[in-house]
């Protein structure tokens, strides 16, 4: 799959090469200024890329993680897409089931990776506490 840095415009990646429940989406990285991709080309495709069903101009729906074409069926959630330009950190789009456990999934991982740092954290903390309490007393016996 195509890789995102800073450098890489969004249309520059083939999504049709991209196996849709592999899409690789651009990062929504913490704290500084934000690095903004452009968004995705929108495809006009004659069946949603999710279920397969027929579309017309009139049922049509994009994703505007992807930029494919979906059924309405298949696209049910909003959610901010902060890291494409144009779009600010809380205007929701319309993201296809693919995109939106693929997204879920990162924001999970973001967690738990913050949740073990905290974690260490704390622990660090909490040692070097342990270790100040058992210098004053002088240590252990006598």
């Amino acid at each position: 799959g195509a890789k995102w840095n800073a450098e890489t415009p969004r249309e520059s990646v083939d999504l049709e090469s991209v196996a849709p429940h592999k899409r690789e989406l651009p990062p929504v990285p913490e704290g500084g200024p934000l690095v903004k991709y452009d968004p995705p080309l929108l495809q006009d495709e004659r069946g949603c890329v999710v279920c397969g069903d027929g579309l017309s101009d009139a049922n049509r729906q994009h994703c505007k993680a992807c930029g494919h074409s979906v059924c309405e069926a298949c696209s049910p959630s909003r959610i901010p897409l902060p890291q494409f330009k144009g779009f600010s950190a809380t205007e929701e789009h319309r993201v296809c089931e693919l995109c939106l456990e693929a997204i879920l999934e990162e924001r999970r991982q973001e967690q738990l990776v913050a949740g073990a740092a905290q974690a260490v954290a704390k622990a660090a903390e909490t040692a070097a506490g342990l270790q100040a309490q058992g210098g004053e007393g002088g240590g252990k016996g006598g």
